[in-house]
């Protein structure tokens, strides 16, 4: 991540694909600098400010630091289903976990813990603290304990060996390399007399009664020499530029040869393939076209200690928030903070439930704001704001309609209630959600009885019913009244427009005076895909 959009808010942190929110970053914000792609220049962090002082001291001016309320640090080295699947197929052996973070995962500088383990295990790549994360998780996944040990070491910039700063960060061997690949990410860092003191994140873990000290990130690079691809399809730059004929002058080329040009290129691809399927067939793509590799160590037992002088300072069980980094989520008046690592590879949803309000003819909406990450839900007793998945999706929740009510229609002799059909619009609603929509009817007439009838008509989706008043016939002395409430529900229902007609009949001394029509539609939406989620309530805006 040594390169990162920039616009005139908070930084973005690019979380995966697709995937782009707001965050706390640790470097500085920079200013003045317009739209577009830029490069973030860090000023060097010197190793004897710690990694917590840091991340306090960026709190100030990049909102990096401790954890917003219901951050959650333990999900970090949370043992997901893929971490615990991991561990067994690796024989729950302490041995083998360590081999496979060692040699499996590849080192990238960034400081703090920004993808926790299953983020660095969903993309095989990350820094020193989630490897540790990783390595923590499958530790535990496989019954041993394991802790955090956070300080410093003191490695060689460049050496004859491949245990040097160069090697292990890929670039090239001088102390300004190291440096800049350091001090770009936020890494304390100081380089003197060719070495270079930085600052670390390893494991502690008790095997069988033994306490050892394992750097799973710490990995030796190789350069691949990439294959002369030119030769391999039998590429002549004099052969290509006699089949694209044409005229050359000061502006450019006419007349070219499109036919002989494409002809030959599809004759080096023909070759390509040819010479790849003989001379690499199992190859990957790095390795035919060069770059970088880790240097794989055959482990049969735990190193005894670090090849380099190092000071242990802080031991942990979970990472401090501190360490985090983290990503605000702000609608409206609403702020809420998480740590990348509960992102990462999740999607993040956010919807909406009713909290009373509104007008007009549609339902009423409110602006109460819900969000839900996909991963497993907490145990019983867990704190924090957690909802569980049922309160996001407002299961058994209702609303009366805007412009329903006890709505009251005054009933005389010689007159209708109403003219034409009135349009009842019950809006929008989830699978989970309904509206009730009510209307009354009042006798006004002294000394005469009103008998009246009510029915759905054209109901063929079923999502409208009587919650009470209805079906059927009531009969009404002076000054009584019969109220007649009608649910739009979106359970059982496909999403998609619905509607029906309320019909209301009614009779003075069963002499027939008038029919009321209700227009009653409103659509059911498609339901969010929260599968596995449980969600924090904001509250309302």
């Amino acid at each position: 991540m040594n390169r990162k959009p920039h616009h005139s808010g908070p930084p973005v942190l690019w979380l995966g694909p697709g995937l782009a929110v707001l965050a706390a970053w640790s470097l500085p914000v920079l200013g003045g600098v317009g739209p577009g792609w830029f490069a973030p220049q860090g000023e060097p962090v010197p190793p004897y400010v710690s990694g917590k002082q840091a991340g306090l001291q960026a709190t100030v001016t990049a909102g990096w630091g401790a954890a917003g309320a219901g951050t959650q640090t333990g999900v970090v080295d949370e043992v997901t289903p893929q971490i615990a699947e991991l561990a067994r197929n690796l024989g729950n052996d302490p041995v083998e976990i360590y081999r496979f973070v060692r040699n499996r995962i590849e080192y990238v500088p960034y400081w703090g813990f920004l993808k926790g383990a299953a983020g660095l295990l969903y993309d095989m790549s990350g820094n020193d603290a989630d490897q540790a994360a990783l390595l923590v998780a499958l530790l535990r996944a496989a019954g041993y304990e394991a802790h955090y040990r956070c300080g410093f070491m003191c490695i060689p910039v460049a050496t004859s060996s491949d245990y040097d700063m160069a090697q292990w960060l890929d670039v090239a061997d001088s102390a300004d390399a190291v440096e800049a690949a350091l001090y770009r990410n936020g890494i304390p860092e100081a380089t003197s007399g060719g070495v270079t003191a930085v600052q670390r994140i390893w494991v502690e873990a008790s095997i069988s009664g033994t306490v050892y000290q394992l750097d799973p990130a710490f990995k030796p690079h190789r350069r691949r020499s990439p294959a002369d691809l030119a030769a391999a399809c039998g590429y002549d730059r004099d052969t290509l530029l006699a089949a694209a004929g044409g005229e050359c002058d000061s502006n450019g080329v006419r007349q070219v040869n499109e036919e002989a040009v494409r002809s030959y290129l599809q004759g080096l691809c023909t070759s390509l393939v040819s010479a790849i399927e003989t001379d690499w067939p199992n190859a990957s793509i790095s390795e035919i076209t060069g770059g970088s590799e880790i240097i794989p160590e055959e482990i049969t037992a735990f190193p005894a200690c670090f090849p380099f002088y190092t000071i242990a300072q802080e031991t942990w069980d979970e990472p401090p928030s501190e360490y985090l980094h983290l990503v605000t989520l702000q609608h409206g008046a609403i702020t809420q903070q998480f740590s990348t690592a509960e992102l990462f590879g999740r999607r993040l949803a956010v919807i909406y439930h009713g909290s009373g309000g509104g007008g007009g003819g549609a339902a009423e909406r409110g602006s109460s704001l819900a969000a839900a990450v996909s991963r497993p839900a907490p145990a019983a007793g867990d704190e924090g704001g957690i909802l569980p998945q049922a309160n996001c999706q407002q299961e058994d929740r209702g609303e009366t309609a805007a412009g329903g009510g006890t709505r009251e229609v005054t009933l005389e002799a010689g007159g209708s209630g109403g003219s034409g059909v009135e349009d009842w619009d019950f809006g929008k609603i989830r699978q989970s959600d309904y509206v009730l929509r009510s209307v009354t009817y009042r006798n006004t007439v002294s000394g005469r009885t009103m008998w009246l009838h009510t029915w759905i008509q054209n109901n063929y989706s079923g999502a409208f019913s009587y919650e009470s008043g209805g079906p059927g016939s009531y009969w009404l002395a002076p000054w009584e009244s019969h109220t007649i409430t009608v649910k739009f529900s979106g359970s059982g229902q496909s999403p998609g427009y619905k509607s029906a007609y309320l019909y209301v009949k009614y009779y003075w001394d069963f002499n027939y005076e008038h029919t009321n029509i209700y227009y009653m539609h409103g659509r059911v939406a498609h339901p969010p895909d929260l599968t596995g989620s449980y969600g924090r309530d904001f509250g309302t805006t």
